[in-house]
């Protein structure tokens, strides 16, 4: 799973990289990588840190959550967790998920099941 995420991710990068439209040279000052090594950290010969991809995501001036979000569709998939549950909220207000609603009344959430089954009621008597 993790390998066919890395390859995965790396293939995102790729692809992010050649929208940009820099320069792979530019690419490489800002990764902090040598000249001509952009082609190794993305095929996999040269290893890929989170430096890599915070570097880069500040040169493509996105949030570096988004590079993981679409390259690694497997482990998020198996995820169960956010880690918003287990620290709580980061006090970060840039944060672009809208916080949940909060849950109705109790005396509302039984209007709204009783309206859900009269509702369903009348539409079996009229068929």
């Amino acid at each position: 799973m993790i390998e066919d995420d890395l390859r995965s991710l790396r293939q995102v990068l790729a692809r992010a990289i050649d929208a940009s439209r820099l320069q792979r040279r530019d690419i490489e000052h800002a990764l902090e990588i040598r000249n001509g090594s952009l082609d190794n950290l993305l095929n996999g010969r040269l290893d890929l840190r989170v430096e890599h991809l915070t570097l880069l995501a500040r040169v493509l001036r996105i949030p570096p959550g988004d590079l993981l979000m679409m390259g690694c569709p497997e482990i998020r998939a198996a995820a169960t967790h956010r880690l918003e549950d287990w620290i709580g909220p980061t006090g970060n207000t840039n944060t672009t998920t809208a916080p949940a609603a909060a849950p109705p009344l109790p005396a509302d959430l039984a209007e709204m099941i009783r309206a859900a089954i009269r509702d369903e009621l009348a539409a079996r008597n009229e068929t």
